[in-house]
């Protein structure tokens, strides 16, 4: 029998036996309220097949404007 998981970002359970999922380790910069200190904190994330694919899917590029933008003054007279 395989143990589950829950994703962290949809809480949908799934079987640590599907295929897809993922995990995840990060740090944080957080402030210890009882030291003041900064400390770094690390935490896992479970995702779930189908957050593992939305999260790993190439985002479009952003289009970058010309260089050098021409202005365009329209007229309120026609002829002009």
């Amino acid at each position: 029998m395989s143990s589950v998981r829950m994703c962290d970002r949809c809480a949908t359970v799934f079987s640590e036996r599907a295929e897809g999922w993922s995990t995840f380790s990060g740090s944080t910069r957080r402030k210890n309220p009882q030291t003041g200190k900064i400390e770094m904190i690390t935490d896992d994330l479970d995702s779930c097949p189908d957050c593992t694919e939305l999260m790993t899917m190439p985002a479009p590029r952003p289009q970058l404007l010309p260089s050098q933008v021409e202005p365009h003054y329209e007229t309120d007279k026609p002829g002009e």
